[in-house]
């Protein structure tokens, strides 16, 4: 492979690949360039997009810059959605990277609205396209890590396209800075993907979806400060002003979405894009009204004080579906007349009356209700919904001293593999393949298929019998969500 050419710009008119003939720039940036081609095999105007090396970078910069590239074209390549720009093909000719590309003419999301103007329906209808485009890389485990404007861009059809995954990573993959970099735009970036790449999830890219909404419905930033350093800070200790004292007219049920988006804690933004579509389509299709509220309330629950929500819907004889999340798990409880009839959960392997002791022991998350809900079914017509609470309230001792012990903060590192002799659980076996001494256990969790008791149960039994070690670690985010 030949060495990396410094400066070299392609000719207009020339041929790339024995295929692609170059036609006209087409946009230029601090690392690349776009032309405008014609793909002499399909006929098709497609977009090439060479990687820009100037003479006066290093050999750590250009290094930097080609891995950014390669990664772009090879996440982007592996995602096939509508709201995604389209990368067909990628190639190196002598030393120069390029990148072929849907061609794409319209403008980044803010430059639209600047010029543009649209309506707050129309914006809820180009966020809800980004959230679909999310939703579909989240589904194939690939956070983007630098949503903002400037990567979405409206076309000239009105759709919005989600653009440059350059620094996506695949979630639960060990894939970290080790030299401090910080990977993505401050402004637009979560406090957990400020303090360590290794605890990047997606719920990173929903709280970044947050700050471009709030951006979106209030035209600046909820964080303004004169010097990166400054805006970490406030996005560490600051609340931003709520949305409604700089824009009333949209309203509290959007403001409620962009701030539960932000929560500087991730177990209390919303579980996943797809549930933010929820919100959002609601909205959309009943139309927004500033002067009431359409969504139900976002509370949220600290300590394991689920228990209470419940027992109080149960008092108030409630009837509707209740949400119940965090960043992990989401559990759909119906109510009838304060009854609780049906349980739906991502912990599939479990039973309902399993899945509902396991929700008794979540330590924090929200809930929210939806009246008048109903489910034709009655999964616990065995037992009373007061029996049901007494159980689980009785499992919740043994969960709450194992949470104390490990919290989601420590990292386990292996010491020792057991030998042929030594008996152990499934659980163990599973955790033992899957601890690799960089990811703590609220990582490790969602990459397992147990439940969050017989995991940590399962770490409580390898650290006592001294195969595994904690690397006990903790931080202001940890302190912040324990007050």
């Amino acid at each position: 492979m030949p060495d990396t050419v410094r400066g070299f710009t392609p000719k207009l008119g020339s041929r790339l690949a024995d295929r692609y003939q170059l036609l006209s720039e087409a946009g230029q940036g601090g690392t690349a360039t776009v032309y405008r081609a014609h793909d002499t095999q399909t006929n098709q105007v497609v977009a090439i997009k060479h990687l820009n090396l100037a003479h006066n970078l290093t050999r750590r910069d250009i290094d930097a810059r080609v891995q950014r590239f390669q990664n772009e074209a090879r996440t982007m390549s592996f995602l096939k959605h509508s709201h995604i720009m389209s990368v067909y093909d990628s190639f190196m000719i002598d030393g120069q990277h390029y990148m072929v590309m849907e061609y794409l003419e319209g403008l980044p999301l803010n430059d639209f609205v600047q010029r543009f103007r649209p309506s707050i329906q129309e914006r809820l209808t180009f966020l809800i396209q980004v959230a679909e485009a999310l939703e579909y890389a989240h589904s194939k485990n690939v956070i983007h890590r630098d949503i903002k404007p400037e990567n979405i861009m409206i076309t000239r059809d009105g759709v919005a396209k989600l653009l440059d995954f350059g620094i996506a990573k695949f979630e639960f993959s060990s894939q970290h800075t080790t030299d401090g970099t910080i990977l993505g735009t401050v402004a637009y970036m979560s406090p957990e993907q400020l303090q360590s790449s290794r605890m990047v999830t997606h719920q990173c890219d929903i709280y970044s979806m947050g700050v471009v909404m709030y951006e979106l419905f209030t035209g600046r930033l909820p964080f303004q400060a004169d010097t990166p350093g400054a805006a970490v800070v406030q996005i560490f200790s600051q609340d931003p002003v709520p949305p409604m004292q700089l824009m009333p007219v949209i309203g509290p049920d959007i403001e409620q979405m962009i701030l539960t988006c932000m929560h500087k804690h991730a177990q209390h933004r919303f579980a996943s894009c797809r549930q933010l579509l929820t919100m959002m389509n609601m909205l959309r299709e009943v139309g927004v009204n500033a002067e009431r509220r359409m969504l139900p309330r976002i509370r949220a629950f600290h300590d394991f004080r689920i228990v209470q929500a419940l027992e109080m819907l149960i008092k108030q004889q409630a009837t509707g579906e209740c949400w119940v999340w965090n960043s992990f798990e989401e559990v759909q409880l119906y109510f009838e007349q304060g009854e609780i009839r049906h349980l739906r959960s991502r912990q599939a392997h479990l039973s309902p009356y399993e899945a509902f002791c396991d929700l008794v022991c979540w330590e924090s998350g929200n809930f929210c209700i939806f009246p008048g809900q109903r489910s034709q079914d009655n999964q616990f017509v065995a037992i009373s919904t007061y029996h049901l609470l007494q159980d689980a309230t009785a499992n919740l001792d043994t969960f709450r001293q194992l949470w104390l012990d490990y919290r989601d903060e420590d990292i386990p590192e292996i010491i020792m593999m057991p030998a042929g002799k030594d008996a152990i659980t499934p659980v163990c076996q599973d955790l033992l393949e899957s601890i690799d001494g960089q990811r703590c256990i609220g990582q490790l969790y969602p990459s397992l298929s147990y439940d969050r008791l017989s995991m940590l149960q399962g770490l409580k039994e390898l650290e006592d019998r001294q195969f595994i070690f904690f690397d006990r670690q903790r931080h202001t985010l940890g302190a912040i969500g324990r007050s």
